[in-house]
């Protein structure tokens, strides 16, 4: 289709043609398009028939949208490539989805029950970024899979370093007995 066949009615893409607003002193034809969404523009004919405008802006807005991550995306992303990086660089594999990382870091310690503690902070963080728990491997000789892997706290992960759970809590235990005997006598 040509500039010059466009006429009152004709709908191409998003718009229709509803007058021919003006033309300028180079001969180039503006008219007045109505789009989808009810909004009235003054557009360059030959923009709209060469499909470089095909509405009114509202096209670009819905597909900025549609193109829209979670507000966390990119912590997420930044807290999995951490991981995933020191995991590979102490010669453990990592087969953590990125669904299985989102539901971990999300949850308490699953030791001491404190509340995710961690904060991650990129570029793009909304707010302070995301808080979040690390992940702990259960049996620390192993790789990061979904059934080796619990959140935890920077406190917790530190002080279990590579014990057992089983280990782990009797030393917390330990260590709560003689915190309570120095409190109370």
């Amino acid at each position: 289709m040509k500039t010059n066949e466009l006429f009152i009615g004709n709908k191409i893409n998003r718009l229709i043609v509803v007058a021919l607003h003006h033309q300028d002193k180079r001969w180039r034809k503006y008219y007045v398009f109505k789009c989808d969404c009810g909004l009235k523009k003054v557009i360059h004919g030959a923009a709209v028939v060469s499909g470089n405008t095909k509405s009114c802006g509202c096209l670009a807005k819905e597909s900025k949208k549609a193109r829209r991550v979670s507000p966390n995306h990119t912590e997420v992303t930044a807290i999995i490539l951490g991981y995933k990086r020191h995991a590979i660089n102490r010669g453990y594999k990592w087969s953590l989805k990125r669904s299985d990382v989102e539901n971990i870091i999300n949850k308490d310690c699953f030791y001491c029950g404190s509340s995710p503690n961690n904060r991650k902070i990129t570029k793009n963080s909304l707010n302070n970024g995301l808080l979040y728990s690390g992940i702990d491997r259960i049996d620390s000789e192993k790789d990061y899979t979904d059934n080796n892997v619990l959140p935890c706290c920077k406190i917790c992960n530190y002080a279990k370093s590579n014990m057992s759970i089983k280990r782990f809590k009797v030393w917390a235990i330990k260590l709560g007995q003689k915190a309570m005997a120095e409190q109370w006598g």
